[in-house]
């Protein structure tokens, strides 16, 4: 019982993420998968690896270039990855904190070079099977 109440409260969490992004950023995430209007949709969608590598991308892209609703796009995806990781546990995120020294091999810098981190805009995705880093994390240094 208690693992479908967790399920319940994650999918919970993330219609509130869903439904609190801006409505610009609703409309490109529906263009990418084509008539996505809510968070059991965009679950439907991502649960193919190839669109859950698109999703991350774009929100990557928003984090890259400073774009309104990467914030709330990466809270969306932070519940969405909770749930594949379930189904798919070799996927983790990369623990990446304000104070690490900048890492090329695991991140990518917004900003001036510098050596400390001072931001993660996006934790970076890694499959724990191959040690491959899927997507590196994006990070603000100063």
């Amino acid at each position: 019982m208690e693992k479908y109440q967790s399920r319940y409260k994650n999918l919970e969490k993330l219609t509130k993420k869903w439904d609190a992004l801006p409505s610009q950023t609703r409309a490109e995430v529906d263009k990418i998968f084509q008539n996505v209007t809510d968070a059991q949709g965009i679950i439907m969608c991502v649960g193919n690896g190839a669109n859950f590598k698109m999703l991350m991308e774009y929100l990557c892209n928003l984090c890259l270039n400073d774009k309104a609703g990467a914030k709330e796009l990466g809270e969306v995806f932070d519940a969405i990855f909770e749930m594949y990781a379930a189904v798919n546990p070799h996927m983790v995120r990369l623990e990446t904190v304000a104070g690490d020294l900048f890492d090329t091999a695991q991140h990518v810098r917004v900003g001036k070079p510098a050596s400390k981190i001072v931001e993660v805009k996006f934790r970076g995705v890694k499959n724990n099977k191959t040690d491959e880093i899927i997507q590196k994390s994006i990070v603000a240094v100063g």
